[in-house]
């Protein structure tokens, strides 16, 4: 487990760390929610049963003051059952209280509990006792005392009831306390997983993106071999390369990917394919380093040489290295099917063989071994067990008993050719066994399995033995199986052919060939990728350059090689890149230099990043460099301008007009400009060796606090005092940011000095002071003159009537009295004075209406302007029920005000529009809603009537304007003025928009109820 665990990411890791603790917490969370749920069913079975038991020795004593009355038709036993009920449903709740008092044996309430138990079991059974008494039931005192008893089981039972309730209130109140413990703990370690996941995701990324490079180039180099390539993760293949998805017959790599073993592998090589147990490779097949075995295709039809129908044999050769981070088993696959019809074919051209010669055996005699004489016998009585020892037994002979499968008889050749003296052998199977190859033994266990099932299935194979001087004999085994008369098989003889130098020879031509194909496609490979590639000899003699080398260089490869690349390296590079190279050739570790090669096309000089890597054999000894020269021109000219560009930040920051600090976490300052070394008046040496603290005292207990709030781009402003040099400090004004320089986060101050705007602000202040005491003053004048506008509307409204009414009254008396007298100019003065009273109180209206419209308390409210429209228009038809107008007003038409006010405002419109269609063939009036600003309501009061000029607008909203005459429409030109007035207190507006003989518009804007709330009153 710890191997996994080793080969997994840190973002990884990081994820089973936050699941373990949101499991954990989890897991705490469900016991204490499980223990508390247990407890209260506990207490609500308990309180159940008590409540059982009271309702049973209620009608036990029910039952028994009836039998004691003697009344006819009771049996004693059914009403001395409830009785029996109430002790069962006691005893059943003491029960269910030996439960609770486990599960709280540390509380002191549980002792308690256990003695109100007692004390009520034993009132119940005491009552019971006398209950019983048969012949006590009629004697004198027998009901009072039954009463008695009654009545302390049921005191018992109350004060056991309230027990149990605060106890189980108790004992919630404590559940509920660890329930929310454990859930706090539980919001704790999730949030904890997050950040430590997001911590380790910080962390894993840059070894990830080092990853990058090498892994694409990993697979691009596995790609581009001609063997076959497989990866195994997880217990299932990854990645295969294009040759061996097409020595298998797939397609697409997708249709090869996550295959089983079992699905690729033949079934009797599957025993080599057993799982490592131990360490970081756990969980990866534990394969030889080299085998030989059979693969199957993906489809039969795809069948080609070797391994039968829909098979291939492969030498595998495979290695655990890391693949995309993880560890992996790689495993390059060589198509042998060739190589072992070549073999079976050169071995079938030796035509026969000679017959042993005659020799004596050691263990010859009457004491032989009882499978060599039955062997014996067996040949001298069959003769195609002779004629097959005549054919095949050059270089050894094996006879094997099936019934007791441990004994083989072989005879001294089959030990001599494997380097052991017979004489230390004793024939057993397990000899042998111990030295053929794992996965060659699987190969000759298969088809042994198949020939004892089909004679016609040949048992023939090539199999590999370990010699005793630890080097690997190659022989060819043939063997018959001997049956009984059924068929069935009995025993095995066998001869072995030594074929070494065949294969070897097979091998080395077959090592020759891939070396050449291997060449080949290195040198494609090289050729296809953007660097210059090379390769040189153990020693560091060059032998290889690419193409794209060639092409950038301008000379032949052959005048390159040895060390006549060096001719094209610039000269004061050369000396610096022969030391690297010679120390690591001698060395063998990695080689890595920077150094400039001339381009043969301009003959500029650029830099490359030169790096190359040792290829090493099993011995661990170096058999070839390979190198890669990266063109890092742009990368250098890129990092100088960087540079630049640093050197023109910090003259900008030297010359910025505030003072600049920037510190760490523990508030050690990294860096000042030149600002700041003015204004401090200490140089930056001396204050790049400070702390905060020692520039601004205050800050580190107010301000350090917000480091870990801070993110980049976020930014505060705040106030504190400087500290200069001398000791002296100033006020300054700083804006805070956290920030990322080199990768590591950093707070970032400006600070301006504010000695200045401080005084000023003072000043303001005094300024302001002063202006408050105006105000008042300005207000206690306003104060005034409304109280003398308050007496003056008195006035008006009392004082200048009483003439009016005189006038009016003595010249109606006048003319009702004295009308004969007079003549007709009499009559016609008399009528001017008294239309002139009635206007002069009409004006005197007017006046008192638009005083008040500017005075009095604004109450905001939601106002229903259809309905106002609807009570208008009632009154004006009621006034002249001969017209015909046509209203259109809008439904659910409101605005937000002062509603009496407000209903003076549209009923004055209202009636304008009235009036002024009264000369209009086809009158409409429309009220409706108008588009306005968001927050307000506009309300639009429309007409066809007579209309008026636009020009003359103006003058609709002063007192006594109007724009007709007195004898086309009556009026006196207050209405408008007050209407102006009463909208503009809301803090609204209104506008007028006409045409003569086309009609007027007149359209109010007023706050919506969101904006009344927040301004003040006009």
């Amino acid at each position: 487990m710890s191997g996994r665990l080793q080969g997994l990411g840190w973002g990884e890791r990081a994820v089973l760390l936050a699941a373990l603790l949101v499991l954990v917490s989890g897991g705490l969370l469900w016991g204490v929610g499980s223990a508390s749920t247990r407890t209260y069913t506990q207490y609500i079975a308990s309180t159940d049963s008590l409540g059982r038991a009271r309702q049973a020795l209620t009608e036990a004593r029910l039952g028994l003051a009836r039998l004691s009355a003697r009344e006819p038709g009771l049996d004693r036993n059914v009403v001395l059952a409830p009785l029996v009920r109430a002790q069962q449903a006691a005893r059943a709740a003491l029960a269910g209280q030996s439960g609770l008092t486990t599960l709280a044996a540390s509380q002191p309430p549980a002792g308690e509990l256990a003695a109100e138990f007692a004390e009520f079991i034993r009132a119940l059974d005491a009552f019971g006792l006398a209950a019983l008494d048969a012949d006590g039931l009629g004697a004198p005192g027998t009901a009072l005392r039954l009463h008695r008893l009654w009545s302390e089981a049921e005191r018992s039972a109350d004060r056991l009831t309230e027990r149990l309730s605060a106890t189980l209130a108790g004992d919630v109140a404590r559940e509920r306390r660890l329930l929310a413990l454990v859930v706090g703990l539980w919001l704790l370690f999730v949030v904890g997983g997050a950040l430590l996941l997001l911590a380790a995701i910080r962390k894993d990324r840059a070894s990830r993106l080092r990853l990058l490079a090498s892994e694409a180039g990993q697979q691009a180099l596995l790609a581009a071999l001609g063997d076959g390539v497989f990866v195994v993760q997880g217990g299932c293949f990854v990645w295969a390369n294009p040759a061996l998805l097409t020595l298998l017959g797939y397609a697409q790599v997708e249709d090869f990917v996550g295959r089983d073993p079992a699905q690729v592998i033949a079934p009797e090589f599957l025993a080599l394919w057993h799982p490592r147990e131990h360490g970081a490779e756990e969980g990866l097949p534990a394969l030889p380093g080299r085998c030989e075995l059979r693969l199957l295709r993906r489809t039969p039809a795809d069948a080609e040489s070797g391994g039968g129908d829909g098979e291939v044999w492969v030498e595998l050769h495979a290695v655990v290295a890391p693949f995309a981070g993880r560890p992996a088993l790689i495993g390059v696959a060589r198509d042998i099917g060739a190589r072992r019809a070549a073999l079976s074919a050169a071995l079938a051209r030796t035509g026969s063989f000679e017959p042993l010669p005659v020799a004596v055996d050691a263990d010859a005699g009457a004491d032989a071994h009882y499978l060599r004489r039955e062997l014996y016998a067996q040949v001298q009585s069959n003769p195609a067990i002779f004629d097959f020892l005549q054919a095949g037994s050059l270089d050894g002979l094996w006879y094997w008993d099936l019934e007791r499968p441990e004994h083989e008889w072989m005879n001294a050749r089959f030990w001599r050719v494997l380097g052991y003296d017979p004489a230390t052998k004793q024939h057993l199977a397990a000899e042998w066994q111990d030295l053929i190859f794992p996965e060659d033994l699987a190969l000759a266990i298969d088809n042994f399995r198949r020939h004892c099932a089909d004679a016609r299935h040949p048992y023939d194979q090539i199999v590999r033995y370990r010699h005793a001087d630890g080097s690997t004999v190659w022989v060819r085994c043939r063997g018959i199986a001997i049956r009984d008369a059924a068929g069935r098989a009995l025993r095995m003889l066998g001869a072995h052919t030594d074929v070494t130098g065949i294969m070897r020879a097979e091998e080395a031509r077959s090592a020759a060939v891939a070396l050449a194909e291997s060449e080949r496609r290195l040198r494609e490979l090289a050729d296809s990728l953007p660097q210059l590639v090379w390769t040189c000899r153990p020693d560091g003699w060059c032998d290889f350059l690419s193409r794209r080398w060639v092409e950038y260089t301008g000379q032949p490869e052959a005048a390159q090689l040895g060390s006549g690349w060096l001719e094209h390296v610039y000269p004061d590079d050369r000396e610096r890149l022969v030391a690297a190279w010679t120390a690591a050739v001698a060395g063998g570790h990695d080689f890595s230099v920077e150094f400039r090669i001339r381009r043969a096309a301009d003959g500029a000089w650029r830099w490359f990043d030169t790096r190359a890597l040792p290829l090493r054999d099993a011995q661990g000894r170096i058999v070839r460099w390979f190198g890669t020269n990266t063109d890092v021109q742009a990368a250098r000219e890129t990092a100088e301008a960087l540079r630049a560009s640093e050197a023109r930040f910090r003259a900008l920051l030297d010359q910025a007009a505030d003072a600049i600090y920037v510190h760490d976490a523990d508030g050690r300052l990294c860096d000042v400009n030149h600002r700041a070394c003015e204004t401090l008046g200490l140089p930056r040496a001396t204050l790049l060796t400070m702390n905060v603290a020692d520039v601004d005292p205050a800050l580190p207990a107010a301000g350090l606090a917000f480091w870990h709030t801070l993110t980049p781009g976020e930014s505060l402003t705040l106030r504190s005092r400087h500290r200069r040099g001398d000791g002296s400090d100033f006020p300054v004004e700083l804006s805070v940011g956290a920030v990322e320089i080199g990768g590591e986060r950093r707070l970032l101050a400006l600070a301006r000095d504010i000695s200045e705007r401080e005084r000023a602000e003072a000043e303001i202040h005094e300024l302001n002071a002063s202006l408050e005491q105006r105000v008042a003053e300005r207000t206690a004048e306003l104060t005034a003159a409304n109280r003398e506008l308050d007496a003056f509307a008195y006035a008006v409204s009392h004082d200048l009537r009483a003439p009016l009414r005189a006038m009016s009254g003595f010249s109606t008396a006048l003319l009702e009295d004295c009308a004969g007298q007079l003549d007709a100019d009499g009559r016609a003065y008399l009528d001017q004075i008294i239309a002139g009273s009635r206007r002069m109180g009409e004006l005197i209206d007017g006046l008192l209406a638009l005083s008040r419209s500017t005075r009095g308390e604004l109450r905001r409210e939601r106002v229903d302007v259809t309905a106002i429209m609807a009570r208008v228009r009632e009154e004006l038809e009621a006034d002249e029920p001969q017209r015909r107008v046509h209203w259109q007003v809008e439904p659910d038409l409101h605005v937000w005000g002062d509603a009496g006010m407000l209903d003076a405002v549209f009923a004055n419109l209202a009636g304008n529009a009235w009036k002024y269609t009264a000369r209009t063939a086809d009158p409409v009036i429309r009220v409706q809603a108008a588009e306005a600003a968001a927050g307000f309501l506009c309300v639009c009061v429309s007409d066809n009537g007579a209309g008026f000029d636009p020009r003359h607008a103006g003058k609709l909203f002063l007192p006594f304007q109007r724009l007709h005459r007195q004898d086309e429409f009556p009026g006196l030109g207050i209405g408008l003025a007050t209407a102006q007035r009463i909208v503009h207190r809301h803090g609204g507006t209104i506008a007028a928009s006409a045409a003569p003989g086309l009609g007027a518009r007149f359209c109010i804007t007023l706050p919506g109820p969101q904006v009344a709330s927040e301004e003040p009153e006009s």
